[in-house]
């Protein structure tokens, strides 16, 4: 640590987190705030994470490892609190990930008389990004802060989760004065295993003067674990169960003391058992039936569903916590929250499937109108379709791919040809507005270079895609989605350049053709894209709505190959993520000197501005300019009551 006082101190609590560290860790020490001290606290780890962190600390002498015997999360927490020198305090779990202003962002929100700032953030699940914005942009004190500390885990108007403040430790910036008033109390949690986070944030709120709250969502991005897919036993039910009876009467036990309502203690104890059920509901399901028996017996929890039924305000609330009051052996429980949620949908998607299917058919015919439906089933299980059919599709491609295994890209003979190719099959002038928008940011994505507009009028200029491929298109055979796929491959082998799709943002410049100069083809990987597709131990590491090429490249030539063999073979493509598959068994193959391999890897999401467009823009948005291009949607819908959305500012405005 630097002799110098740091500003603010970051706890990281960590236990057996090896694989996350070579991410968390380079996302604080990359923080526009660089005034900070990072507090990496071994919990006891049996793994490798010791070592990672002194790693980190050999490298950068803003990191603090502290190694302790484990003790648990509260424990941890603690000896981070106590190590920490900032004027400041804030929490990153190791798992989770943070933008270089996340830090940037809390602290110039933190004035004199403040103790504790709050922002929104992001889930990440999966591929998908889900926005967490906070109610209101205010600064509780006195009463308004007594209504925050009632209401900071349940909501004042309904049955759902307070967005007053959010729960976690790990979204706010504490004035350490303040942390430091509450550890005697926190001290008497070190037993505590679930809800800690709820205890912390209430005990913060009790010794806060005064709290700010920002509407805007910070970038802090929550990796939502595996836990709810993970085998539980009855005695990790029980265990659960009684974790959170204790969390629940330590909760109860400090509102008591400061002459608080119990409501969130209650409050508390629903959300935990809640979150077992619902995660017991489809796979353990005599482990469902016998914690359900359990706590329908418990005192507490009763009140707790009495307590949400009271605040229920809509209809769904209503319906929702009357199936967890009443369904006394819990089978309509289990129907509503595990399978039966599924079917619901399933049936929904049916029923609109079935009105879609006699709309076209009377429209185009009983022939296309199947092919379309086929097409939407296709699509509906695009994810589960990719990996099953993968080893079929590797055993039919495997011999199509012999022609270019061992060639190599010439990169000395082969030009850059500065030119980027977008497509909008009827035309730019016919798109969506947000169509148009993100055309209009290609301007700022590839400055000086062509852009070549593609059409169902001029792309056969570019192109020497076989007829019959083009007939199966007009036909109806092939999805329009699937031909632009075809048609992104053939458009860079016969001319080279880059392939953006239409619904992609840019914020700033590219370097999707820069980047050729040492390798005959480029995309980009981005925070969550293994997560998209594992097969054989590779992963995807491609973008396919953003990629470039050198004219001729083997991996294009091999990509166009293949998509139009195939369908000259088997009249179809079995898949909505054909592309992707071909990606992987190319990777697998090794073709073009492993070319796919070697695609840049960038942080942050694509899919990050696509969450916000709706919500209240902010100036922060603009000024974090994300370095990944943003895929929307040509569909979307603005908010017309939100003058002032992100998609105005962002969009609208570029």
């Amino acid at each position: 640590m630097p002799d110098e006082k740091p500003l603010v101190s970051v706890v990281v609590p960590v236990y057996n987190q090896e694989q996350y560290l070579d991410r968390s860790i380079p996302a604080l020490l990359n923080q526009e705030l660089e005034d900070i001290q990072i507090v990496a606290v071994d919990d006891g780890s049996t793994d490798d994470s010791p070592e990672i962190l002194e790693k980190y600390s050999d490298l950068d002498p803003r990191v603090t490892v502290v190694h302790k015997g484990n003790g648990g999360l509260v424990s941890a927490t603690i000896t981070g609190i106590e190590s920490a020198c900032g004027d400041f305090i804030a929490f990153v779990d190791p798992d989770d990930t943070v933008g270089y202003d996340y830090l940037s962002t809390l602290i110039a929100a933190m004035d004199n008389g403040v103790d504790v700032v709050s922002a929104g953030y992001f889930y990440s699940e999966g591929q998908v990004l889900t926005a967490f914005p906070l109610r209101n942009q205010t600064t509780y004190q006195d009463e308004k802060l007594d209504f925050l500390r009632k209401y900071y885990i349940i909501s004042p108007d309904s049955a759902g989760m307070s967005d007053l403040c959010a729960i976690p430790r790990w979204n706010k910036l504490y004035r350490k004065e303040c942390v430091e008033r509450i550890l005697p109390r926190f001290r008497r949690c070190t037993d505590i295993t679930l809800g800690e986070d709820s205890i912390f944030t209430y005990l913060c709120l009790s010794a806060a003067k005064s709290v700010r709250c920002l509407d805007l969502v910070n970038s802090y991005y929550y990796t939502v674990g595996n836990a709810h897919h993970s085998m539980m036993s009855n005695s990790s039910a029980d265990s659960h169960v009684a974790q959170a009876k204790k969390a629940f009467v330590r909760l109860r036990d400090f509102l008591r003391e400061d002459g608080m309502p119990e409501s969130s203690a209650y409050a508390l104890l629903y959300r935990e058992i809640q979150s077992l059920l619902i995660r017991l509901c489809d796979d353990e399901v005599k482990t469902f039936y016998s914690a359900y028996k359990k706590v329908r017996k418990d005192r507490d929890y009763v009140q707790a569903l009495s307590l949400m039924n009271k605040l229920s305000s809509t209809s769904k609330d209503r319906l929702r916590i009357g199936v967890e009051r009443y369904s006394l052996r819990g089978k309509l429980y289990r129907y509503i929250y595990g399978g039966g949620k599924q079917q619901l949908r399933s049936c929904a998607r049916s029923c609109k499937d079935i009105l879609q299917f006699f709309k076209d058919c009377r429209s185009s015919g009983l022939a296309r109108a199947k092919k379309r439906q086929w097409f939407r089933k296709t699509r509906n299980n695009a994810f589960t379709d990719l990996n099953q059919q993968l080893p079929k599709l590797e055993h039919q491609i495997h011999p199509m791919l012999q022609k270019y295994r061992g060639q190599t890209t010439n990169i000395v003979s082969e030009t850059i040809p500065q030119k980027v190719f977008v497509l909008w099959w009827d035309g730019f002038e016919n798109a969506p507005e947000i169509v148009k928008s993100c055309r209009k940011s290609l301007q700022t994505g590839f400055p000086n270079v062509k852009i070549i507009e593609l059409t169902k009028n001029n792309f056969r200029d570019f192109t020497d895609i076989d007829e019959r491929i083009i007939d199966g298109l007009s036909n109806e055979k092939i999805s329009m989605q699937t031909f632009s796929d075809i048609l992104r491959f053939n458009v860079l082998k016969n001319n080279g350049g880059a392939w953006v799709d239409a619904t992609l943002f840019f914020a700033e410049p590219s370097n999707l053709l820069s980047n050729l100069a040492q390798k005959p083809f480029e995309s980009l990987a981005f925070s969550t894209s293994n997560k998209f597709l594992q097969y054989k131990g590779e992963y995807c590491n491609w973008s396919g709505f953003f990629i470039s090429s050198r004219k001729n490249s083997v991996l294009t030539q091999a990509m166009d190959y293949v998509f139009q063999s195939y369908y000259l073979k088997y009249g179809g493509y079995p898949i909505y993520f054909f592309i992707d598959a071909l990606f992987m068994l190319c990777k697998l193959e090794g073709i073009d000197n492993s070319a796919i391999s070697k695609i840049q890897n960038v942080p942050g999401n694509m899919f990050e501005l696509v969450s916000l467009l709706n919500l209240k823009g902010h100036e922060e948005y603009l000024r974090r300019k994300p370095a990944v291009p943003q895929k929307l949607y040509w569909g979307y819908q603005s908010n017309e009551s939100c003058a002032d959305s992100t998609y105005r500012m962002i969009v609208e405005g570029n």
